[in-house]
C-alpha cells in the first residue's frame, strides 16, 4: 500500500471531508480515499454515469468560483444566431 501526503487542502474541501468523517464515524482518510475511488471510477457502470455531475463537482468550490463557473456554462448554453446564419 502507497503513502500520499496531501498538502495545502483548502480549508472549505477540509472542514467538508472532517464534517463527513465525524458523519460516518471514521477516518478523514477513509474519506478523502473513498471521494478518490470515486472520482476516478470508470465512466459509466451499467449504463449510468458514475461521474459527478457538474453541479456536484461545483459543490466543492468556493460560493465566488462556483458562481464564476456557472456563468461560464451559461454562456456556452446561449446560441450565436449570427454564427448560424
Amino acid at each position: 500500500m502507497g503513502y500520499l501526503s496531501i498538502r495545502n487542502i483548502p480549508e472549505h474541501l477540509e472542514a467538508k471531508i472532517v464534517k463527513e468523517a465525524r458523519r460516518r464515524h471514521t477516518t478523514k482518510t477513509k474519506v478523502v480515499i473513498e471521494a478518490l475511488e470515486q472520482a476516478l471510477a470508470p465512466a459509466k457502470k451499467n449504463g449510468r454515469s458514475q461521474r459527478p455531475s457538474l453541479g456536484e463537482f461545483a459543490e466543492n468550490y468556493p460560493k465566488d468560483a462556483a458562481e464564476e463557473l456557472h456563468s461560464i456554462v451559461m454562456g456556452m448554453k446561449q446560441i450565436d444566431s449570427e454564427m448560424w446564419k
